[in-house]
């Protein structure tokens, strides 16, 4: 598949599944993907992210070799793209047999002080898949969580 059909599938399509099936058979849509979303300047690009995030918790396998854009994501300014790559890393952890998580482990978890409430909801409503994963963060988390009460979060308003 090429950009050009995937970008009027991403048009055509209202809920995406009919891409998310397309890319288990077709690894190069993943990759095509995430090109489009750091691409892109229209709203297809969340569509994008959103296409990557039901992939990863149907096939995290699909989405592992690009660890390093799901990073990039969760990097992100914008906060649409970044909380997809919060859910979508956190999908990750389950298949990551390369230990790249503990890598960006201390970044990933230290949102949970972000000062968007948001973001930092999202850390943690998707903590548990880390612990389940990588028992070993377990006690961190646990932490960090009791620390959440104490964290102002701002409103940009």
């Amino acid at each position: 598949m090429n950009k050009v059909t995937l970008i009027s599938l991403l048009k055509n399509s209202s809920d995406g599944y009919v891409i998310v099936n397309a890319a288990i058979e077709d690894n190069e849509i993943v990759s095509l993907l995430f090109d489009l979303t750091f691409s892109l300047t229209s709203a297809l690009k969340f569509k994008c992210t959103k296409v990557i995030r039901r992939i990863s918790e149907q096939n995290p396998e699909l989405i592992y070799p690009y660890f390093d854009r799901v990073i990039r994501m969760i990097r992100q300014e914008n906060s649409f793209i970044k909380l997809d790559g919060i859910f979508i890393m956190s999908n990750l952890v389950s298949v990551d047999l390369l230990g790249k998580f503990a890598q960006i482990y201390d970044e990933y978890i230290s949102l949970i002080k972000d000062p968007h409430m948001i973001t930092a909801a999202n850390v943690v409503g998707n903590s548990w898949k880390i612990v389940v994963a990588n028992p070993k963060f377990e006690t961190d988390v646990t932490i960090r969580l009791c620390e959440v009460p104490s964290v102002l979060y701002l409103n940009d308003n």
